[in-house]
């Protein structure tokens, strides 16, 4: 399923970085959604493709933890 996210607050950075989305602006919601409901079946079926894969690479355990490792060692460094 393609994922609708706002391009504002902490979700504008996944936008940012690269993850394919149907994405709003404040107060546009429905027009995000009426964008969604619009797609045909092959934009769907590759904005949805293109999501998951996108996912799967960078929301990864490993690459969950070398972000967590990065922070606490620039925290030490910088404390």
């Amino acid at each position: 399923i393609p994922v609708v996210i706002p391009n504002f607050g902490s979700f504008k950075d996944l936008i940012e970085e690269g993850m394919p989305c149907i994405y709003y602006e404040k107060d546009e919601l429905d027009k995000a959604i009426d964008r969604a409901c619009k797609l045909n079946e092959s934009d769907y079926l590759k904005l949805s493709r293109d999501t998951f894969l996108w996912a799967k690479t960078n929301f990864n355990s490993g690459k969950h933890y070398q972000k967590l490792y990065n922070v606490f060692n620039n925290t030490i460094a910088n404390a």
